[in-house]
């Protein structure tokens, strides 16, 4: 596969400042929504619209702010980067080293820097305001981390299950496991789960503290203690 030259400067320039940003937005409970499933065409695609936006804000501090740049400059300087009469002075033209460690490093250090700051900072300040609670846009795919830490009550339509000078300390779930054509039924406090890895909607493992299993007994089901600290339902 032959791989353009234009390519390789929107990947420098957008793609992968915006997979930076992507990577570092989804960070801890949200890290599997960085990819989701997705393709690798898909994923280019969804990169690249932080990375444009990214590129247009940096180009414009760097150039008000900092020092004038010139993305003309940059482009010709990789055209030319093969050709060996760019690498020594001649006259009219300035020689490709020199282009490259006063124009092009600079620049490229402070628009993947900016990248990194941006994708760090980001995600984490919408869970720091809670926005993400208040407009669907914002919020993450995990719909399970808001329903285990209690802020479901925090949504627009939730809201009138919310109690006042009421906390949420922790979540108890009954978890019902269908295998080999029976049914059992285990109840726990949630301390701890994991998503499937093609779908950050769907759990895969949820680990319960202080499980039970209700076992039935004639015409009734009864509470049967769990032995050990941590249970894991499958």
């Amino acid at each position: 596969m032959e791989i353009s030259l234009g390519f390789i400067i929107a990947f420098i320039l957008i793609l992968f400042p915006g997979l930076i940003i992507r990577r570092l937005f989804y960070y801890g409970e949200f890290s599997k929504q960085f990819s989701g499933g997705l393709s690798l065409i898909k994923l280019i695609a969804v990169a690249s619209i932080p990375g444009v936006i990214n590129l247009v804000v940096i180009f414009y501090l760097y150039d008000n702010l900092i020092s004038h740049i010139n993305l003309e400059e940059i482009i010709n300087t990789f055209k030319d980067i093969n050709n060996p009469e760019r690498h020594i002075e001649t006259t009219g033209s300035k020689p490709i080293n020199e282009t490259i460690n006063e124009s092009i490093l600079p620049f490229f250090s402070f628009l993947y820097t900016s990248s990194i700051i941006i994708g760090l900072f980001s995600g984490r300040l919408i869970r720091i305001t809670r926005i993400d609670t208040s407009f669907k846009l914002l919020r993450f795919k995990n719909y399970w981390f808001y329903a285990f830490s209690g802020e479901l009550t925090n949504f627009k339509r939730m809201k009138h299950m919310k109690e006042a000078n009421k906390k949420h300390l922790f979540t108890v779930a009954d978890i019902l496991i269908e295998s080999n054509g029976e049914t059992s039924l285990y109840s726990g406090v949630v301390v701890d789960y994991e998503l499937k890895e093609d779908n950050c909607q769907i759990l895969n493992k949820v680990i319960l503290q202080h499980a039970e299993r209700f076992k039935k007994v004639g015409n009734n089901r009864e509470r049967v203690r769990i032995p050990g600290n941590l249970f894991v339902v499958d």
